[in-house]
């Protein structure tokens, strides 16, 4: 049956939110789906990770729910992007790209760094600082194989923003998720594995099921 609301805003467990979210409930009943470009890949194409808004009176999604996901997709981003991406009550607008803002954005080594921040610049002004509402954590930088005791050990360098975003999901994480202390004990005596890029960096954070492409220009 259908859920007891009529919009839901989806986050994946691995998107810290960093404002409110709630302006995007009040977005026309005509949106069956709304979410951020995946800015990061060639057009048109968004991402699943969130905040993405559900209208769950829609018989689209209604129908969505009693569906598996065929094995020939590598994860849900691309099966929703074929279901919905060319429907007509699918918005690209509803939410701007940078509230899918990759923690690259944050890492000197990875080519999205500073994406949104140049941006955000370039139109308000060098002085103006740019406040993001959702970071998502994605490939080897995932925040729970990142305690912030951890980080600060293996990564003393990196920009302090970083690590302020990994002690605020952790923050949040312990607080809701209690049983979340034992994978933090758990991070913590296991070493990352290496990124063939720059030893001891986990992976840099790029998409596994779409081609890398130059970041578009608009949302």
């Amino acid at each position: 049956g259908q859920l007891p609301y009529a919009r839901v805003v989806y986050v994946d467990a691995d998107t810290l939110v960093l404002r409110s979210l709630d302006h995007l409930f009040a977005l026309g009943p005509k949106v069956a789906l709304g979410a951020p470009r995946a800015y990061w890949l060639p057009q048109p194409f968004f991402q699943s990770g969130g905040p993405m808004l559900i209208n769950t009176s829609s018989k689209r999604f209604s129908g969505a729910l009693r569906q598996q996901l065929p094995p020939r997709y590598a994860g849900e981003m691309d099966w929703l992007n074929e279901v919905y991406g060319h429907s007509p009550h699918f918005s690209w607008d509803a939410v701007a790209g940078e509230y899918a803002m990759l923690i690259g954005e944050y890492i000197p080594s990875d080519r999205i760094y500073l994406y949104w921040t140049r941006r955000h610049r370039a139109a308000h002004g060098e002085g103006t600082p740019f406040a993001p509402r959702a970071v998502h954590f994605i490939a080897g930088w995932k925040p729970w194989r990142w305690p912030p005791a951890r980080l600060r050990s293996a990564h003393a360098g990196a920009p302090s923003k970083l690590h302020t975003l990994y002690a605020q999901w952790w923050r949040h994480a312990r607080r809701h998720c209690p049983a979340l202390a034992s994978l933090e004990a758990r991070a913590d005596r296991d070493r990352p594995g290496s990124s063939p890029l720059r030893p001891g960096l986990p992976p840099r954070a790029a998409p596994r099921t779409r081609g890398r492409g130059p970041a578009p220009k608009g949302r």
